[in-house]
């Protein structure tokens, strides 16, 4: 099919009030830079070396087409459907997909380098070896999306989704993750130095071998994780959650523990300070760096509760008094 013949399907179905269905069209290879599609159906349309350069695609359906190849600088894809859309390798870099839907696409090895994705759906998407160097994917939905080897120095994930994601090595350092869920993601080897990840949810995640330092881990749930092995260095871990984690081995001599709860926790063979032990809120039934489980001191009674002034009892003559002066009589 030929540009021109796109543009009057197009003028068309609008000028009948309805929707322009261009689905299941071989476009392999059109030049539709410029070409007004918002709106429009190209689910499993063939677009593979076309070229949409400032194409308006705003809110068009192009689930399960195939843009392998195709030129997409400068298009308007706000709000764009690409579910199972194959975008092997495009480069979108710098461009806007706000409230996009990616589910179970394919962007292996895309470039998505300063993107802005915020709020975009991408759960299941292929992202394997992605670029997405300070790409902006606040409050993306990422759960269970192929990122492994995937470039994310210094992006927002702000309150992003990630529970289930595979990040096994990838770069993450420098990167906004603050309040994101990262429940049962696999980071292991990732690197996260310097990342923010305050108040993230990490439970059940895998960091193993993940290099920490200098991340901001204040106030995070580490419940359960593996941190085993890893490169925490300056890490601040103050007020987390990390009971049951296992910290065997771990380096914790230059982290910041104050108030985080270690209850359970396995610090078995691991390098720490009496002090920095003393700092934090609690230790109960951790096993500690000699291997012996962490037992409370008992703390005597005197010393628990502060000395309380004795109370007299009342005598016949202050109950007398009392009675008195409450009927309003001398005593």
């Amino acid at each position: 099919m030929k540009r021109e013949e796109v543009i009057q399907i197009i003028k068309f179905a609008r000028s009948q009030g309805e929707i322009p269905n261009l689905g299941g069209v071989d476009l392999s290879g059109v030049n539709l830079s410029e070409v007004d599609m918002r709106g429009a159906n190209l689910s499993q349309a063939n677009l593979e070396e076309s070229k949409l350069y400032k194409a308006n695609l705003i809110r068009t359906n192009l689930s399960g087409a195939n843009l392998n190849g195709a030129n997409l600088s400068k298009a308007y894809l706000h709000g764009v459907k690409m579910d199972g859309a194959n975008l092997n390798r495009i480069r979108l870099s710098g461009e806007r997909m706000e409230t996009s839907s990616l589910m179970g696409a394919n962007l292996s090895g895309a470039d998505l380098s300063k993107t802005c994705l915020r709020r975009t759906k991408l759960s299941k998407a292929n992202l394997r070896e992605a670029n997405l160097y300070q790409a902006d994917l606040h409050t993306a939905d990422l759960s269970q999306a192929d990122l492994t080897r995937a470039n994310l120095t210094g992006a927002s994930l702000g309150e992003a989704n990630l529970s289930g994601a595979n990040l096994h090595r990838a770069n993450l350092s420098a990167a906004d993750l603050r309040g994101a869920n990262l429940s049962g993601c696999d980071l292991s080897q990732a690197d996260l130095s310097r990342a923010n990840l305050e108040g993230c949810n990490l439970r059940k995640a895998n960091l193993e071998a993940t290099r920490l330092s200098g991340a901001n881990l204040s106030r995070a749930s580490l419940g359960g994780v593996k941190l085993n092995a890893a490169k925490l260095g300056k890490i601040n871990l103050s007020r987390a959650n990390l009971r049951r984690a296992d910290l065997s081995q771990a380096d914790l001599s230059q982290a910041d523990l104050s108030r985080a709860d270690l209850s359970e926790a396995n610090l078995q063979q691991a390098k720490i300070t009496s002090e920095k032990l003393n700092s934090v809120k609690s230790l109960k039934g951790a096993i500690m760096p000699d291997g012996t489980r962490h037992v409370a001191k008992k703390v005597p009674k005197a010393a628990q509760t502060p000395d309380k002034p004795e109370r007299r009892k009342p005598t016949a003559d202050s109950l007398a008094a009392s009675l008195a002066r409450i009927r309003g009589k001398p005593k």
